[in-house]
């Protein structure tokens, strides 16, 4: 499955499963293993809503699991779940980066925002952030202006100098 086709899955998610299929990504990235009660704190919900959810993720051959067994994801389901945090990483950067808030409101806006952006949104988020972070100047200059402009209600001097 190529990046598009992912999109498209995770285009007609609901928000229940994208949010499992990021927390076992996430569980995989801290080196944890997949486990019912992990998602279940991880998520905030109750086992069997978990259970119900990996049933439902099952059905779609994006994980594999089985009763009191082993949970991981498929090969489908590593991608689609990549994709999914790709997404939450790259609206989180662009909270934090551009807009200027604190991590920990990024975090819980990113895990809303995520789920209502298009792929075509996404992809042109993640090219902003790639931009900022990869300019060759040390900063990139309308950032900082509108970290002045966010403290002042101002725009700053040199910035009205050339208007």
């Amino acid at each position: 499955m190529g990046k598009s086709e992912a999109s498209k899955a995770v285009a007609r998610m609901s928000r229940s499963l994208e949010d499992c299929l990021e927390a076992m990504h996430m569980l995989q990235i801290e080196g944890k293993s997949i486990r019912v009660k992990y998602l279940a704190e991880r998520l905030g919900i109750k086992p069997p809503s978990v259970v119900e959810t990996l049933r439902r993720l099952d059905d779609l051959k994006l994980v594999s699991y089985e009763k009191y067994g082993d949970i991981t994801l498929t090969e489908r389901g590593e991608e689609v779940a990549a994709q999914i945090y790709l997404g939450h990483v790259t609206t989180s950067k662009f909270l934090t980066k551009v807009l200027k808030l604190d991590e920990k409101t990024a975090e819980s806006d990113a895990c809303r925002i995520e789920h209502v952006l298009s792929p075509l949104a996404l992809r042109r988020l993640k090219k902003l952030i790639d931009f900022i972070e990869n300019s060759p100047c040390e900063r990139v200059r309308w950032i900082e202006h509108f970290e002045h402009y966010l403290k002042s209600g101002k725009y700053p001097p040199e910035v009205l100098e050339k208007a």
